[in-house]
């Protein structure tokens, strides 16, 4: 649904209200504090951020959410992102793609999509100078950066920012939320949320072991083709796991995202023995481990190790393999998937682009790097007072011939 001129109104009044408290300037990144929405009692993990070009509000969905980004900087060295010659890693490469969160930025004028300069033209809203500007972005797994537009996300946005400021005076009066990238020893989260029974927001805590840990494990409903599976006599071959998503934007349901590749790679030859690929959304889990099912049928034998640096793949596949009489094991680093990535991107681009794409944005093979590419490629809603009607063209889902050295 469509938010009301008055919601857009209130979302606005509590962003110009974090603007104006500037709480960058005595929090860091490091410091992130949950706030629990009353009506869905989801957590939302939240962090204060500053870069040369945009102040910004990021605030991380469930445990879920949190958990993925914090697995990708766990793995990221701690310059990596600020050295333009260091080679690509699939941790950095994943975090342009893997975030799940809401994100209240505070930008230059040029850098607003269109929606949004409409949003505060009806709104009689004008700013001046740098960093001044609003802009309110959601970000889904494997799908572009897109401006909110339901009222519910406005509702979600506006009780987020409004009990986020009152957090932030907390910690300027006495600083009391410790530094995730600091302090290795931290037990605990600030957690700040709504008591229905006195009718006010209180503090509490929450204990980092049962957050960071709490990731869901996917359930394999399939049982009669996992009881075949079980069946297969075990090989000596070892796998490994990799998850990665494509640069090439594809249109699925009236927006622009970015296909999902699962790949298996022989550790004994170097090889891609087996990848499925699809748009990272409900059922996309049941499918991929479905086909896994298959590719180990057709094989006539099942592995006897999956190993995966991949916390979403872990958890994943843990089931089904523990299920399968397969041994599964997580990792600190991945073995061969630095070395993949950029092979397996190139040998995608050449093989697969997609016409649609390059004659709507005029985008040519070399044309854009594709920290470029997301950022132009930014979904936004159509302006209209009804909501946006999704499209009936489906995405398309491509599978890669298997056996391509590396």
């Amino acid at each position: 649904m469509e938010p009301t001129i008055e919601q857009w109104q209130a979302l606005y009044d509590e962003a110009i209200k974090i603007k104006r408290q500037k709480p960058w300037q005595w929090m860091n990144s490091g410091q992130l504090f949950a706030i629990e929405d009353p009506v869905t009692k989801i957590n939302y993990y939240c962090s204060i951020q500053s870069e040369e070009d945009t102040d910004f509000i990021q605030m991380f969905i469930g445990e879920k959410g949190l958990n993925r980004m914090l697995n990708l900087a766990d793995k990221l060295e701690l310059d990596e992102l600020d050295e333009m010659d260091m080679p690509l890693t699939l941790a950095s490469y994943m975090s342009h793609f893997d975030e799940e969160s809401l994100k209240c930025f505070f930008i230059n004028k040029e850098a607003l999509s269109l929606y949004e300069r409409r949003n505060m033209e009806r709104l009689g809203l004008n700013f001046r100078g740098s960093k001044q500007w609003i802009a309110l972005k959601e970000q889904r797994p494997g799908f572009a950066p897109e401006a909110i537009h339901t009222s519910e996300n406005v509702r979600i946005m506006t009780l987020l920012l409004a009990q986020i400021y009152k957090v932030c005076n907390l910690e300027k009066k006495a600083p009391f939320i410790g530094d995730f990238f600091q302090d290795n020893i931290l037990t605990e989260i600030f957690w700040w949320r709504y008591d229905s029974d006195k009718k006010r927001w209180r503090s509490d805590l929450l204990k980092t072991d049962a957050v960071l840990s709490s990731f869901p494990i996917t359930i394999y409903e399939n049982q009669f083709e996992l009881h075949k599976t079980r069946k297969l006599r075990t090989s000596q071959n070892v796998y490994e796991l990799l998850r990665i998503y494509l640069p090439i934007p594809v249109e699925h349901l009236g927006k622009v995202c970015y296909p999902c590749a699962y790949i298996l790679l022989d550790l004994d030859t170097g090889m891609i023995s087996w990848n499925h690929m699809d748009v990272y959304e409900d059922g996309s889990e049941q499918k991929f481990l479905g086909q896994v099912c298959q590719f180990f049928q057709s094989e006539g034998r099942k592995p006897s190790k999956i190993v995966t640096a991949d916390i979403v793949a872990y958890h994943l596949i843990v089931d089904f393999c523990e299920k399968a009489k397969i041994f599964v094991e997580y990792l600190d680093y991945t073995l061969m998937g630095d070395d993949v990535i950029e092979s397996f991107i190139e040998f995608t681009r050449k093989q697969i682009l997609s016409d649609v794409l390059k004659d709507k944005h005029h985008i040519t093979e070399g044309d854009l790097p594709f920290e470029q590419m997301i950022d132009e490629l930014s979904f936004e809603p159509p302006y209209e007072e009804e909501p946006p009607k999704p499209a009936k063209k489906q995405s398309k889902i491509i599978d890669f011939k298997t056996g391509k050295p590396l």
